[in-house]
């Protein structure tokens, strides 16, 4: 989790009252997670997949930060970059723990996969990402993580999967990386690249991520809601695949950024579809402009800050999604 500016509590059916990943014990942030997953529950078309990204956790003691370059920055000791306990915004501790010891690897991933069978959804696939770096770490006596992990869930037991779909993907939105993945068999370790984080979001994560999820458990025009769209990679994604989408961030700072890149990727896919329809005979060409809508800005960046990113959508619970795409950290 990351430190917002507008970050605000939320009153949790616990009874516990905290921004969602400032919970102070991983039991918390696992009860807090189940409980969206419930909550997003009736949003979910009956053919639909959820996909959770989820990183474990150590139970340590630890500042939460604004983003990993405050992280790699303070131990790296750049001047400037470390500070006291007191001089963060928001710790956690983790002294008092009913089993875990301190350092401990939380297990948090499966955890709230098993919980979230329990409250109704099917457990697909517990996949790990693979990441092309890992980050340094203090451990020293432990590996370096350098994997993270996504729940695919489904309201029903047979929920849409097109394996074509992902065979027929650019690397850049998630199709085969032949280096490490076959072009054949789709397997629950994916090797994907990490964000390279330009657009100043502490957790973004890659188009290859979300691009790879979309196409995999929705069709085009189908609806993609990510409750967490953070700089708008999810929507950028939908865009290229031809799906709508909804998003939803506390940050206007972020919502701004968001809105910005995907009508530059409405303007570019648009752009792109002109140039291929330039070129192609007159007879296709026509056919082409009567079956093909065009990706009007209007159809993706919307309104009011902090709600949607599409102007014809006002409410999760009022629609059903064919892809809920989640990124959360612990």
């Amino acid at each position: 989790m990351r430190v917002y500016e507008n970050e605000r509590s939320v009153v949790w059916a616990d009874g516990e009252s905290c921004p969602y990943g400032f919970e102070q014990t991983p039991e918390g942030f696992i009860r807090h997670t189940v409980e969206l997953l419930f909550l997003m529950k009736p949003a979910v078309a009956a053919n639909g997949s959820v996909w959770w990204n989820i990183m474990d956790t150590y139970n340590t003691r630890t500042p939460i930060r604004g983003n990993a370059r405050e992280r790699l920055d303070a131990m790296s000791e750049v001047p400037g970059s470390r500070k006291g306990w007191t001089e963060h915004g928001a710790c956690r501790h983790s002294a008092g723990h009913m089993y875990l010891d301190d350092t401990e690897l939380s297990s948090i991933p499966p955890r709230i996969a098993e919980r979230a069978s329990r409250i109704g959804y099917k457990l697909k696939s517990f996949i790990t990402w693979r990441k092309h770096a890992s980050p340094p770490e203090p451990g020293k006596s432990r590996v370096s993580r350098q994997a993270e992990y996504l729940l695919h869930l489904s309201i029903g037991r047979a929920p849409l999967f097109e394996k074509s779909a992902w065979q027929a993907l650019s690397a850049k939105l998630g199709g085969p990386n032949t280096l490490y993945e076959s072009a054949e068999k789709i397997t629950d370790v994916w090797c994907l690249p990490t964000s390279t984080g330009k657009n100043g979001h502490g957790a973004e994560f890659a188009l290859a991520l979300a691009g790879r999820c979309i196409a995999l458990t929705s069709r085009k025009g189908d609806l993609v809601l990510d409750p967490f769209v953070g700089a708008g990679t999810t929507a950028i994604a939908a865009v290229e695949l031809e799906r709508r989408c909804l998003g939803f961030d506390i940050s206007e700072k972020y919502v701004d950024v968001a809105e910005k890149r995907l009508a530059a990727a409405v303007v570019g896919r648009q752009t792109t579809l002109d140039q291929d329809a330039a070129s192609m005979p007159t007879t296709t060409r026509a056919r082409v402009s009567a079956s093909a809508p065009r990706a009007g800005a209007g159809d993706r960046v919307a309104g009011p800050k902090s709600k949607a990113l599409t102007d014809d959508i006002s409410a999760v619970d009022e629609v059903d999604t064919d892809v809920d795409l989640a990124a959360s950290a612990g």
